[in-house]
C-alpha cells in the first residue's frame, strides 16, 4: 500500500514538474498579420474609436473611463491608451487575465504587418497554471479571428468607408462647361440655370448629350461659392459666350453613388477624398457630382440620386 501511494506520489509530482517545464511563468500570446491596407487606413482602425468600431463586434465605450469593451466567446476585451501607433488591449476571463497591446510597422508600399500580443503571468498553482494557458489559447484563436476579419476589410470598402466606392474608367472624354460665383450655396433653381445654358448651347451646335450634368460645388471664400456644371456631349464644338470645351485625361475614377441632398453628397465626397489620401492617389482634375435625378423636379433632396466621381492616378 505505501508503495503505490509513493509511486502515485512521485506521478503526481512528475506530472506536476512537467507543468512548469512545459508552461512558463510568463506565458506569451501573438499573432500578426500581413496586409495590403495604407498606413493610415490601419492607424485609424488600430488607434482610433471610430476604427475600432469599424472590425471589432458591438464595441462600447466604458462607462467610467476612456476605454472600449466588447465581448467574444466568452472573451472580453478591452482596447484603450491609444496612442498614434498602437493601442493597450486587456483580455479577461472569469479569473484571468492577459495585458498587451497591438501595433503595427510599414515594411514598404502597400505592405504593412500589424502585431497583436498579449502575456500572462502564469501562477505558481500547477492547476491554475493550465487553466492559465488554456485562457491563452482560447485567447489566441480569437486574436487571429479578429484580425483576419480586419484583414477581410480590404474587400469592403462600404465596411470602412460607408460608401460602396469603386475604381472606374472615364467614359466621357468632351466636355461643354459654364461657371458662376454666388454669395450662397446654389440652390437647385440656380444649378439648373447653368444646365439649361449647356443643353442650348449643345442643342444650337447639333451635339449630342451623352451622360447627367456633372456639377462642382468649391466654397472659395465666406460668401462665395464657384459652381462649375458641365455636359458630356459625342463631339468636339466650338462654343460661345460663357460656355468652355474641354477634352477629359481619360485615366481612372473614385466612383460612388448616394441617396440625398447637399448634406449627404458632400460626406460621401469627403470619403472619396480620404479613400484617395490613404491610397495616396493623385487627381488630375477636381470631383464632381453626376446629377443622375432632375433636381429641380424632384423637391425632395433625400430622393436626389446621385453618382460622385474623383479623376485619379
Amino acid at each position: 500500500m505505501k508503495k503505490a501511494i509513493l509511486f502515485l506520489s512521485i506521478i503526481i509530482l512528475l506530472a506536476f514538474s512537467l507543468v512548469y517545464l512545459v508552461i512558463p511563468s510568463r506565458i506569451d500570446v501573438s499573432e500578426t498579420l500581413e496586409t495590403s491596407l495604407p498606413e493610415t487606413l490601419i492607424a485609424r482602425l488600430l488607434t482610433e474609436k471610430t476604427g475600432w468600431q469599424t472590425w471589432l463586434p458591438s464595441i462600447t465605450r466604458g462607462a467610467k473611463d476612456n476605454s472600449y469593451h466588447f465581448k467574444k466567446n466568452e472573451l472580453d476585451f478591452t482596447f484603450s491608451e491609444n496612442t498614434e501607433t498602437a493601442a493597450n488591449v486587456q483580455v479577461s476571463q472569469t479569473g484571468f487575465t492577459a495585458n498587451g497591446k497591438i501595433d503595427y510597422i510599414v515594411k514598404g508600399a502597400h505592405r504593412t504587418t500589424v502585431r497583436w500580443y498579449e502575456m500572462i503571468k502564469a501562477s505558481k498553482n500547477p492547476i491554475t497554471r493550465i487553466r492559465q494557458f488554456i485562457f491563452a489559447m482560447q485567447t489566441r484563436r480569437q486574436m487571429k479571428h479578429l484580425l483576419d476579419s480586419l484583414n477581410n476589410l480590404t474587400q469592403h470598402s462600404t465596411k470602412v468607408y460607408g460608401y460602396n466606392i469603386r475604381i472606374t474608367k472615364v467614359k466621357d472624354s468632351v466636355l461643354i462647361g459654364t461657371r458662376a460665383i454666388f454669395s450662397s450655396y446654389p440652390s437647385a433653381e440656380k444649378v439648373d440655370a447653368l444646365v439649361r445654358k449647356l443643353k442650348d448651347q449643345a442643342k444650337m451646335k447639333n451635339a449630342l448629350i451623352t451622360d447627367s450634368p456633372m456639377l462642382n460645388i468649391t466654397q472659395t471664400g465666406q460668401k462665395e461659392f464657384t459652381t462649375m456644371v458641365a455636359l458630356p456631349v459625342n463631339k468636339f464644338i466650338q462654343p460661345s459666350g460663357e460656355v468652355y470645351i474641354r477634352r477629359m485625361v481619360m485615366g481612372n475614377l473614385l466612383e460612388t453613388q448616394v441617396k440625398g441632398g447637399p448634406n449627404s453628397i458632400n460626406k460621401a465626397m469627403a470619403q472619396l477624398t480620404l479613400f484617395k489620401e490613404d491610397y495616396k492617389m493623385i487627381s488630375p482634375a477636381v470631383p464632381y457630382q453626376s446629377m443622375i435625378t432632375n433636381r429641380l423636379a424632384e423637391k425632395d433632396s433625400s430622393k436626389w440620386v446621385t453618382k460622385i466621381y474623383y479623376p485619379v492616378f
